[in-house]
């Protein structure tokens, strides 16, 4: 991808690829949470890491690979239980529109951080808590964000 500012390269390390004759199956491997949950934010763009190394793959970016169509992604669930080792597939059966839904995204994400007008946000995620954040100090966000009356 070139944006205004030069040339932006996405990298990912798959944790698992398999070749078969329907195409190649993108595999991650999860230790916590909720794969199903995280199967369909995948689908509905808020989780895009599997879809954007299907882009990868379809492209031929992996070594080693040739460009190859994506035939699924899935999550499997190395986190113990029962069942052990649970699979969940994403579910809209087409992993070659999802990679490009997900391709489309960061390319208009990179487009708007590309723009001077977009700022950088000194928080994150605003809806997630983070235990430590290495450049919240940077922002001051704890001097300006305390409450405090200027009436008292």
């Amino acid at each position: 991808m070139i944006g205004k500012s030069g040339p932006f390269t996405l990298k990912a390390r798959a944790d698992r690829i398999d070749v078969g004759d329907a195409g190649l199956v993108i595999t991650d491997y999860k230790t916590g949470g909720n794969i199903k949950d995280l199967a369909g934010r995948a689908v509905a763009g808020e989780a895009p890491q599997l879809p954007l190394e299907a882009a990868i793959a379809a492209a031929g970016g992996f070594t080693g690979l040739p460009a190859s169509k994506v035939a699924a992604l899935r999550y499997i669930s190395g986190s113990g239980g029962e069942p052990p080792g649970q699979q969940c597939a994403l579910k809209n059966g087409d992993a070659a529109q999802l990679a490009r839904q997900a391709y489309d995204g960061l390319a208009r994400l990179i487009a708007a951080f590309d723009s001077e007008d977009t700022p950088y946000r000194a928080l994150r995620r605003a809806r997630f808590k983070y235990r430590y954040d290495d450049y919240a100090h940077l922002a001051r966000v704890a001097e300006w964000s305390a409450e405090f009356d200027e009436e008292a």
